[in-house]
C-alpha cells in the first residue's frame, strides 16, 4: 500500500494536538470506556508537542511490531486492536529508551510502498489516538499502488476467464504466465529498422532482396537475483547466409541516459549441431571494462533498466518475396519497427497481424509485450513481381525465372 506523506504528518500532528487538548482538560485518552495509559508517570502534565510526538512514534512502532508476525495485528470488532495494553507498555519502554525514528515513518515520509498488515497496523493506531473508529484506509490517505491494482484486476480476468474457458486452454495460458514470469531480464525499447532495400543477384544467379537490419533494445532486470546478463543471436540451422556480417555495439548509460562509453563487440559464428542453430555471440576475452560491467549488471536489483544498450547490425537477405521473423527467448517490451520510406516505392511491407499491433506506413508499434518464443512477421515483396511469377517459384521460394530483362540486378 501506498501513503500520501502530508496526509500522513497531518494526522500526526491531530494526534498530537487532540493529546494537548486532553491534558489542559485534565483528561485521559479512552479505550473502550476505560483510561489508556500510554504516557510516562512525567509526561502527564501539559508537555511540549515535539515531546508528545515522539512518545507516538514510539506508540506506532509498537503497534506496528505488533503486526509484522504472518497472523498480523488482532483487530476486536470495534476496529480497535483487541489487546492493546502490552503493545502500550512496549511502547512506552521504546520512547524511555529514546528509540530512533521507526522505520515505517521513513519509508512512508520517502513515499515507498507499505505492507498491507503494516498499513492496517498504521490505520489502528489512527484510530486509537484519534479516537475515530471507524476511520478507513482512505481516510489516512492510503491508496493501492498501481502495480497492486493491476494485479487485483488481473486476478479478476483470471477468475472470470475459468468460469468460461475449456480447462486445457486455462492451462496453457497459465503454463505461459509462469514461463514469462521465470525470466530474469526483460528486453524493452527494442526497435528494428531495416534500411537499404535493394535488389541483388546471389553467386548462383537467383535474385534476391538484400538489406540493412538494425536491432537495439535496453535490458531490464526483473529478479534481485544475481543472473548472468548473455547478448547473443540464435537463428536456424538452414539460415547461415541470411543474415550476414552481423557487428554488436554495447552502449552503458548512466542514470540520465547519458552514453558513458561504447564498445564494438568481438562476435563469434558457430553452428550448433545438436540444436539445429546458428548462434552468433560474443567472442572469449572480452575487455575487462566491459566484463566487469556484465558482472555488475548480473548483480542488480530489479525494476533497474537502461544502463546497457545492444545495438546489433546485419545484412539480411530473402528472397523477391520473403519474411523476415522476430521472435526472442525473452519478453520484449515497446517494440517499435520501421522501414526506410523510400523502399516503399518498390516494395510491400507489412507485419502480420498481432493484438496490440497498430500502424502502417513502414511504422509498427506493439502496444503490449512480445512474449518469449511468440513470432511476429515482417512480410516484404518486390513491386515488381506479377501474378503469374508465384508459379515459377521453388518450394523454398526461389524466383527460378531469368528476371534481368525486367530489372537492373546488382551482383
Amino acid at each position: 500500500m501506498a501513503f500520501d506523506p502530508v496526509a500522513f504528518e497531518r494526522l500526526l500532528d491531530e494526534c498530537v494536538r487532540l493529546q494537548l487538548q486532553r491534558q489542559q482538560r485534565g483528561e485521559a485518552l479512552q479505550l473502550r470506556g476505560q483510561d489508556l495509559p500510554w504516557l510516562p508517570q512525567e509526561q502527564l502534565l501539559p508537555a511540549a508537542p515535539q515531546f508528545l510526538k515522539q512518545h507516538l512514534l514510539a506508540m506506532l512502532k509498537a503497534i506496528v511490531d505488533a503486526a509484522r508476525p504472518a497472523g498480523g495485528l488482532e483487530v476486536a470488532v470495534d476496529g480497535m486492536p483487541l489487546d492493546i495494553l502490552p503493545i502500550v507498555a512496549a511502547g512506552r519502554h521504546s520512547s524511555l529508551d529514546a528509540a530512533g525514528l521507526p522505520r515505517i515513518v521513513r519509508n512512508i515520509r520517502a513515499g515507498q510502498a507499505v505492507d498491507w498488515r503494516l498499513a492496517q497496523a498504521v490505520l489502528c493506531f489512527f484510530r486509537v489516538f484519534l479516537e475515530r473508529p471507524a476511520l478507513l484506509m482512505d481516510d489516512i490517505g492510503v491508496r493501492e499502488p498501481a502495480r497492486q491494482l493491476s494485479s487485483r484486476l488481473l486476478d479478476m480476468t483470471l477468475e472470470q476467464a475459468r468460469a468460461l474457458l475449456p480447462q486445457s486452454a486455462m492451462d496453457g495460458l497459465l503454463a505461459k504466465s509462469d514461463e514469462v514470469s521465470g525470466h530474469a531480464w526483460l528486453m524493452v525499447d527494442y526497435e528494428i529498422e531495416y534500411r537499404d532495400l535493394q535488389l541483388a543477384m546471389d553467386a548462383r544467379g537467383v535474385p534476391r532482396l538484400s538489406m540493412e537490419r538494425i536491432t537495439r533494445y535496453c535490458y531490464l532486470k526483473l529478479t534481485d537475483l544475481e543472473w548472468p546478463l548473455r547478448t547473443r543471436k540464435t537463428y536456424e540451422w538452414c539460415e547461415w547466409s541470411r543474415y550476414q556480417a552481423p557487428r554488436l555495439t554495447l552502449r552503458h548509460f548512466d542514470a540520465r541516459g547519458r552514453c558513458l562509453k561504447s564498445w564494438d563487440v568481438a562476435l563469434n559464428k558457430a553452428l550448433d549441431e545438436a540444436g539445429g542453430f546458428v548462434r552468433i555471440e560474443m567472442a572469449a576475452g572480452q575487455p575487462a571494462d566491459l566484463q566487469a560491467l556484465l558482472g555488475e549488471l548480473s548483480r542488480a536489483r530489479a525494476g533497474e533498466h537502461g544502463l546497457l544498450q545492444a545495438e546489433w547490425h546485419e545484412r539480411l537477405v530473402m528472397n523477391l518475396a520473403g519474411r523476415d521473423t522476430i521472435v526472442c527467448l525473452r519478453p520484449v517490451a515497446s517494440l517499435k519497427i520501421g522501414i526506410d520510406p523510400a523502399a516503399l516505392r518498390d516494395f510491400v511491407c507489412s507485419v502480420g497481424d498481432s493484438p496490440g499491433l497498430v500502424g502502417g506506413d513502414g511504422q509498427w508499434q506493439l502496444e503490449r509485450a512480445l512474449l518469449p518464443r511468440e513470432v511476429l512477421e515482417v512480410r516484404m515483396r518486390w513491386r515488381g513481381l506479377r501474378p503469374e511469377d508465384a508459379l515459377l517459384m521453388s518450394p523454398s521460394g526461389e524466383l527460378l525465372a531469368d528476371l534481368s530483362q525486367r530489372i537492373p540486378l546488382r551482383r
